[in-house]
C-alpha cells in the first residue's frame, strides 16, 4: 500500500474537529429548554401579578403589599429549602415536589378570586337589588371586606419560597452540566433562552388577555393559561435535566461533629463575608444591585398599571413592549463579556444605573404606549449588561472560598429585598400620585447614584486631570507673555 493511499483512508482531523465544535451540544438542549419555559411561565404570571389583583378589587397599595410580602417569603423561604436540599442529598425530588407546589397555588388564583368575592357578594345583599351596582364584577373594594386581600396574601407567601428555590436548582444544575460538556459552551448560552421565552411568552399572554372574555373571572385569567402548558413542560424538562448533572454531595450536618475543621472553617467563611461586604467600596457595590433591584421591582409591579391606566395601553401593545426589552437582552448577552473586558466592571454597573434613569424619565413623559417600544431596548444595559458585570465583579471582589455566598447576596438584594421595597413604596407612591411621578421619582434616584457613583470612582482622576490641564494653561500663557516681553 502507497502511501498516498495511507493518506486517502486516514480520517481528516482537521474537519472532525471543525464540526465537533459547530455541532450543537444536544446534550445541553434541554437546559436551553428548560430556561425558556421556565422564565416563559413567568412572563404570564410575575409580570401580572399586580394588575390582576387591582382587577379582582384590590388597591394598588395592596396589590404591592402582596407582592412585597411575596418577595420577602421567597428570600427567608429559599435559604430554608437550600438547606434542606444539603442536608438531605434528595435536590431532584425537592425541585420536583416544589414545582408541583408553585403549580396548585400559582394556576387557581383567578378561580380562587372569583370564588372569594361570590362569598363576599352573598353577604352583601345590595349587589343584588342595587341595579347601579350590577355591572360590577368583584366587589372587594365596594364591600369593604379585606377577605380577597388576605387570601391573595396567604396564597403568595406560601408560593414565594418557591420560586427562588427552584431558580437555584436550575442553576446549578445547568452550571454542574455546563462545567462537564465536552463542548464549547458556557452558562449565558442556556440563560439566553429565559430570554427568548420570556419575550415570547409575554407577546402570547397579550394577545391572549386582549381576546379574552368571562362573565365571572378576571381577564387576566388568560395568562394563567399560558402560564399553565409553560410549566406542564417545565417540570419533566428541569427534572431530566437535573437526573443527567453530576452534583456534589453535601456532608450533612449531623456529622460535622466528625469534622471539627469544618467549624473552623465556617466560622472563618462567616468572617470572610462580612470583611468582604463591610469595605466601603463594596458597600457601594451592593448598595447599586439593591437599587437595581428596586428599579426591576417597579418595573415588574407597576409598568403593566401604569400602560393600562395612564396611557390606555392594550394588552398586546403591553406583551410587545416587554418583548422589545428582551430584544435588548437577546443583543447584549452575547457581547457583555467583551465590553466588560474592554471597560472594565465599574462603567458597565454605572452605565446599568444611568440606563435606568433615561428608560424611567422617559416612560413619565410618553403619552402613546407605542413609543415606550425603543425606551424597553435600554433593558440591554439596565439588565443584561448590569447583571453580566455585577457578577463578574464578585468574582473578582471575593475571596474563591466565599465566591457563591456572595454571588447569593447579590440575587438576593436584587431580586428579593430590592423587589419588596419596590412593591412596598412603589404601591402607596402610585395610589397618592400616580405612575408619572413614580417613575420620575426613581428616575432622578437614579441620577444621583449615577453621579455619587462616577465622583467616587473617578472623581480623583478627574479632578488631576483639571488640574493639569489647568496648569498647562498657566504655563502656556506665560510663557506666550514672556515671548511678548
Amino acid at each position: 500500500m502507497t502511501s498516498s493511499t495511507v493518506k486517502e483512508v486516514q480520517p481528516d482531523t482537521n474537519s472532525h474537529q471543525w464540526r465537533y465544535h459547530i455541532t450543537p451540544d444536544l446534550r445541553m438542549l434541554p437546559s436551553k429548554l428548560s430556561f425558556m419555559f421556565f422564565y416563559g411561565s413567568h412572563a404570564c404570571y410575575i409580570m401580572y401579578f399586580n394588575i390582576f389583583f387591582t382587577s379582582v378589587g384590590l388597591t394598588a397599595s395592596q396589590a404591592g403589599q402582596i407582592s412585597g410580602i411575596h418577595a420577602l417569603s421567597s428570600l427567608l423561604g429559599a435559604p430554608l429549602w437550600g438547606l434542606l436540599a444539603d442536608y438531605t442529598g434528595k435536590r431532584k425530588v425537592l425541585m420536583l415536589v416544589s414545582s408541583i407546589i408553585k403549580l396548585c397555588l400559582i394556576f387557581p388564583l383567578p378561580w380562587i378570586a372569583e370564588y372569594v368575592n361570590y362569598i363576599d357578594m352573598r353577604q352583601h345583599e345590595k349587589f343584588r337589588h342595587d341595579k347601579e351596582l350590577q355591572h360590577v364584577k368583584y366587589c372587594t373594594t365596594l364591600c369593604g371586606d379585606d377577605t380577597m386581600f388576605h387570601v391573595m396574601m396567604s396564597m403568595l407567601i406560601a408560593s414565594g419560597p418557591l420560586i427562588l428555590a427552584i431558580t437555584s436548582f436550575l442553576d446549578s444544575f445547568v452550571m454542574n452540566l455546563v462545567k462537564s460538556s465536552t463542548k464549547e459552551t458556557d452558562f449565558g448560552r442556556q440563560r439566553l433562552f429565559g430570554s427568548i421565552g420570556f419575550g415570547s411568552a409575554s407577546l402570547i399572554a397579550g394577545y391572549a388577555v386582549d381576546n379574552y372574555t368571562n362573565k365571572y373571572l378576571s381577564v387576566y385569567t388568560a395568562a394563567f393559561y399560558v402560564f399553565l402548558p409553560l410549566w406542564l413542560l417545565f417540570i419533566p424538562l428541569a427534572f431530566y435535566v437535573a437526573m443527567v448533572s453530576e452534583l456534589e454531595t453535601a456532608v450533612k450536618p449531623q456529622y460535622l461533629h466528625a469534622f471539627p475543621e469544618r467549624k473552623n472553617e465556617q466560622r472563618s467563611l462567616t468572617m470572610s463575608v462580612l470583611k468582604t461586604c463591610g469595605t466601603l467600596p463594596n458597600m457601594i457595590f451592593l448598595f447599586t444591585v439593591f437599587l437595581t433591584g428596586i428599579c426591576n421591582g417597579l418595573m415588574i409591579g407597576f409598568f403593566y398599571l401604569y400602560m393600562k391606566r395612564e396611557l390606555s395601553s392594550s394588552n398586546t401593545v403591553m406583551g410587545v413592549s416587554i418583548a422589545f426589552g428582551n430584544l435588548g437582552e437577546l443583543f447584549m448577552f452575547p457581547v457583555s463579556y467583551k465590553l466588560i473586558k474592554m471597560v472594565g466592571t465599574i462603567p458597565c454597573l454605572i452605565s446599568g444605573i444611568f440606563a435606568y434613569f433615561l428608560r424611567y424619565i422617559f416612560l413619565s413623559i410618553i403619552t402613546d404606549p407605542w413609543l415606550s417600544l425603543p425606551i424597553q431596548l435600554l433593558n440591554a444595559f439596565c439588565f443584561a449588561l448590569f447583571i453580566a458585570a455585577a457578577i463578574e465583579h464578585v468574582v473578582k471582589i471575593s475571596p474563591k472560598e466565599i465566591c457563591t455566598t456572595m454571588v447569593s447576596i447579590v440575587n438576593a438584594l436584587k431580586f428579593g429585598f430590592g423587589i419588596l421595597v419596590a412593591n412596598m413604596a412603589g404601591g402607596a407612591t402610585y395610589d397618592s400620585y400616580g405612575g408619572r411621578m413614580l417613575f420620575k421619582g426613581m428616575a432622578f434616584i437614579c441620577l444621583a447614584w449615577t453621579c455619587f457613583m462616577i465622583i467616587y470612582y473617578y472623581g480623583d482622576k478627574l479632578f488631576r486631570t483639571l488640574c493639569v490641564s489647568v496648569n498647562d494653561d498657566k504655563k502656556d500663557t506665560k510663557s506666550s507673555l514672556n515671548h511678548r516681553d
